[in-house]
């Protein structure tokens, strides 16, 4: 039918959903989710799968023909990452905001932010997000460790602070040298 928005088909493999066919260009030209490999094959990870699921751009089947809902995705997901609702919740927050969310270098920052309007493989991230959950411990050395990384990065650090309600600061982090 015309006007009826097409719906992509992932296979969940292990914590990534991937997308195959001409889908998957359309999924990742009209918001840069996931990671495009040779231009057939839509890779998602974890939280871009959960926010397109959520936002029924997508519908994810395991090997066993079992379609996933929202909830019973983020259930299967939290027994390989239990802190995957926090992440995704920072996710959603910021693509809400308009900006584009790759993921972090490694085990630094969870993720890489663009400036809105951004175009991948043109522009750089200006910014890495760290998250920190009201009542985690988060010490100093963890602080420095991740704002000496957005430094040799050229980045800057923001801190992602997620109260127990589920409400997020944003805190621009930078290093005072004495």
């Amino acid at each position: 039918m015309e006007g009826e928005e097409i719906i992509a088909r992932g296979k969940l493999e292990n914590t990534s959903v991937v997308i195959e066919g001409e889908i998957s260009v359309k999924l990742y030209n009209q918001g840069y989710y996931g990671e495009l490999i040779c231009n057939e094959k839509l890779v998602l990870n974890s939280v871009e799968a959960l926010i397109l699921l959520e936002r029924n751009k997508i519908k994810v089947i395991d090997n066993n023909g079992k379609e996933y809902t929202f909830n019973e995705l983020m259930r299967y997901l939290e027994k390989k990452d239990r802190n995957i609702w926090i992440k995704y919740i920072v996710y959603r927050d910021l693509r809400s905001r308009g900006y584009i969310v790759r993921s972090g270098p490694g085990d630094v920052a969870e993720y890489r932010l663009y400036e809105r309007g951004a175009k991948l493989g043109q522009d750089v991230a200006k910014y890495l997000i760290g998250i920190v959950e009201e009542g985690r411990p988060f010490s100093l050395t963890e602080l420095d460790k991740i704002t000496k990384a957005a430094r040799s990065l050229g980045k800057e650090l923001i801190l992602a602070i997620v109260d127990r309600q589920g409400d997020i600061t944003y805190y621009k982090v930078s290093r005072l040298e004495l």
